[in-house]
C-alpha cells in the first residue's frame, strides 16, 4: 500500500508540473537563494505533493471559528482560544502558500531622505536600510497633504506612474506611502528581490515578499509624528491585491484592506478554482 500511495504521489507531480504554465521569470526574480523557479526547486530537492488520499474530504471551506485540533473540533468562543487558532492559520499559510516569513527587523533605519514640494504637497523619498549587517533595503515615496497632521494612511506598491489612487488618496486628506516591492515589469525595480540573498534561511516566496516589505513600510510610518498610527490602509490590484491582502492578515498594524480583482487566492477561494491564470 505504501509503495502505491507513493507512486500516486508521483503521478501527481508529473500532472502538476505539466499542467503549469511556462516559467519566465524577469531576469531579477528568483524563488529562493538557490533556484529561480519552483520547477528547479523540484527538481533539486525531489519533493513530492502531500498524500492526498490520507486528508479529509470537505467540500466547503473550513470554518475559521472551529479548532482544528486532534480529536473532536472545538468553537471558538473567547479570546485565547482565537489567538489559538489565529496562529494555527498562520502557521498553515506560511507552510503550505506562501513560505516562512523572517521576523521584524530590530535594526531598521534611514539611510536617505530627500524632501521637495510639489502641487501643494511634501514629497518625501526615503531609503530604509535593515536585516543582517543592514543588507535589505527598500525604497518609500511618501506623499504628505498640507497642515499639521497627523493624517491617516493609504499604503500601496503601485507608483504614482502606475495608478491614480495616489493622487486620489492625497487629495481626500491622506497621507499615501509607495513601497517598491513588485513586479519589475511594472516598471520599477523589486527591492524585495534582494531579501533572498539576505535570508537565504527563508523560503518566504514573491507575493509573501511584497507583504513583507508593506511590514517594514509600516514600521518606518510608525516613527514619523504626522502619522495617524490606528488608520493605515493597504490597497492593491491583480497580484498586488493578494500581497495586500496578506500584509494585513500578517500586521494588526494594517486596519483596512481594498484588494481589487486579487482573483485566485484572494476572491476565489484556491479550492473552488482550477484556473492557473486567476
Amino acid at each position: 500500500v505504501a509503495a502505491e500511495r507513493l507512486d500516486a504521489r508521483r503521478s501527481d507531480l508529473a500532472w502538476l508540473l505539466d499542467r503549469l504554465i511556462p516559467s519566465n521569470p524577469p531576469p531579477t526574480g528568483r524563488i529562493n537563494a538557490v533556484d529561480r523557479t519552483w520547477e528547479d526547486w523540484v527538481r533539486r530537492t525531489g519533493e513530492l505533493p502531500p498524500d492526498f488520499t490520507t486528508m479529509p474530504s470537505r467540500a466547503a471551506l473550513p470554518d475559521p471559528l472551529t479548532l482544528q485540533a486532534d480529536g473532536p473540533s472545538t468553537p471558538v468562543t473567547n479570546q485565547a482560544q482565537w489567538e489559538q487558532q489565529r496562529r494555527w492559520i498562520r502557521s498553515q499559510i506560511e507552510h503550505w502558500v506562501f513560505g516562512k516569513m523572517p521576523p521584524r527587523p530590530d535594526n531598521l533605519r534611514v539611510a536617505s531622505s530627500e524632501e521637495r514640494a510639489e502641487d501643494g504637497l511634501t514629497v518625501r523619498s526615503v531609503l530604509l536600510e535593515f536585516g543582517p549587517g543592514h543588507r535589505a533595503n527598500l525604497h518609500l515615496q511618501l506623499f504628505i497633504p498640507a497642515g499639521p497632521g497627523p493624517f491617516p494612511v493609504f499604503l500601496t506598491n503601485h507608483s504614482r506612474e502606475q495608478s491614480p489612487w495616489i493622487r486620489t488618496a492625497v487629495s481626500r486628506g491622506y497621507l499615501a506611502c509607495y513601497y517598491q516591492a513588485t513586479d519589475p515589469t511594472y516598471g520599477k525595480p523589486d527591492d524585495s528581490d534582494g531579501f533572498i540573498d539576505v535570508y537565504p534561511e527563508y523560503d518566504f516566496s514573491c507575493l509573501a515578499r511584497w507583504a513583507w516589505a508593506a511590514a517594514r513600510a509600516v514600521d518606518y510610518l510608525y516613527t514619523r509624528s504626522e502619522v495617524e498610527r490606528n488608520h493605515i490602509g493597504i490597497a492593491g490590484h491583480s497580484r498586488n491585491g493578494k500581497q495586500a491582502l496578506l500584509a494585513a492578515a500578517f500586521d494588526e498594524r494594517i486596519g483596512a484592506v481594498v484588494a481589487s480583482s486579487g482573483l485566485q487566492g484572494e476572491v476565489f477561494p484556491h479550492r473552488f478554482t482550477s484556473d492557473p491564470l486567476c
